[in-house]
């Protein structure tokens, strides 16, 4: 029985009938990484100083929430050692900061020519440095330094088929669920996650819960404590001009981790992926012969009993098929080894390479489950957990 079928006239997807396959009855011995805030090289302007961040657009349709969330003293998100072997520096667009801010790696001031201005963030790339024992950034008078231990390359992912998302409100249980869905009818063997400013959960909770799942042999968990930024109808007509974090975020995950998997799924949680009779998009894709795919959306819209709890809503996805709306966004499916260039991954298409869709195979994206930054919280308030601040 496919994990996704129609019955009458509701999509019905009952977990319980495919979580309960066994794929090896020996529990594997996963490959890991786990990153908290402290092993994050990141840095931003201390707030004893006035330099910040200008918004550059016109404020005149912008709420005030804009300014609360807009991300105006972040100087770089992260430095590493990328899965290439450069040393990476990432952050958002440093725009009027960069006649401020000058960065200094070992001692030696990063060249203007090693720095990339991308959509919605910054890229230094200083090469392959043979050490880097410092990284300090100058802002005026003021210097510096990173704190944090700098190691070497990540390997963890190399070879798998990874699947990959930043989250912040949803219970970690549906997280389980949703790895596992594309573990079990997918062939997925390896998850990133990015928790970004979560109240309700932590790192070692999902590796933790990760640890668990079978069929998977390496996970990563990334606590990214950094402002989403400003989305939605608070920015008026440029909804996501502003928020730089889930672009950078693509970036960091290509460079640091995923570029030498055998293919990466971009998808968020509350998205299912839906191939004809359940078969594998892997598979498909090996038979076909192509290094990406295209995966187009299609809205999943609410339940007609709304008495239905929200938690039941999540777990036994009734839907009615009445209210299915084809999106017009897509997801996708990559061979990172040929979409290698920085700012390439976007959220909803590849830039570098050129992809198609696959008749039969689309994205069931669950509205009545959506949790996400511009909502706040909202439906896990009505789940019945504390709503984030």
């Amino acid at each position: 029985t496919p994990p996704f079928s129609y019955c009458g006239r509701q999509c019905i997807l009952h977990p319980v009938d495919f979580y309960g396959l066994i794929l090896d009855s020996e529990v594997m011995k996963k490959r890991r990484i786990i990153l908290r805030d402290g092993d994050i090289l990141s840095a931003a302007i201390p707030e004893s100083l006035s330099e910040r961040r200008d918004i550059a657009r016109n404020q005149d349709d912008l709420t005030e929430k804009f300014f609360e969330e807009f991300d105006s003293n972040t100087v770089f998100y992260d430095s590493y050692f990328g899965i290439d072997g450069s040393f990476y520096v990432i952050g958002p667009p440093l725009r009027n900061l960069e006649t401020h801010v000058k960065l200094q790696i070992s001692g030696k001031e990063a060249p203007v020519e090693s720095r990339k201005k991308l959509k919605k963030f910054d890229l230094i790339d200083a090469g392959h440095l043979p050490n880097v024992d410092s990284i300090e950034f100058k802002i005026g008078d003021t210097t510096k330094r990173v704190q944090g231990e700098i190691s070497g390359p990540c390997r963890v992912f190399e070879g798998t088929t990874a699947i990959f998302t930043m989250f912040r409100y949803e219970p970690v249980h549906w997280i389980v669920e949703w790895v596992k869905y594309h573990v079990l009818v997918h062939g997925i063997d390896a998850v990133l996650l990015y928790l970004n400013n979560s109240d309700h959960t932590d790192v070692d909770e999902v590796a933790n819960c990760l640890d668990e799942i079978e069929g998977l042999s390496a996970y990563g968990v990334v606590e990214w404590n950094f402002p989403y930024g400003p989305a939605g109808r608070i920015c008026g007509k440029h909804p996501y001009k502003s928020a730089f974090l889930q672009v950078s975020t693509f970036e960091h995950a290509r460079s640091r981790f995923l570029g030498k998997c055998r293919y990466v799924l971009n998808l968020d949680i509350d998205e299912l992926l839906v191939t004809p009779d359940a078969v594998s998009v892997v598979d498909m894709m090996e038979r076909k012969g192509c290094s990406g795919i295209l995966l187009p959306e299609v809205r999943i819209g609410s339940d007609s009993n709304s008495s239905r709890s929200i938690e039941d809503r999540h777990y036994r996805m009734y839907q009615g098929i009445s209210n299915e709306i084809p999106f017009g966004k897509n997801k996708w499916l990559i061979d990172p080894r040929v979409s290698k260039s920085p700012g390439s991954w976007m959220v909803h298409r590849i830039e570098d390479v050129k992809i198609q869709k696959c008749e039969g195979i689309w994205v069931a994206h669950f509205d009545p489950m959506s949790v996400d930054w511009k909502q706040g919280g909202r439906l896990l308030h009505l789940a019945g957990n504390t709503k984030p601040k």
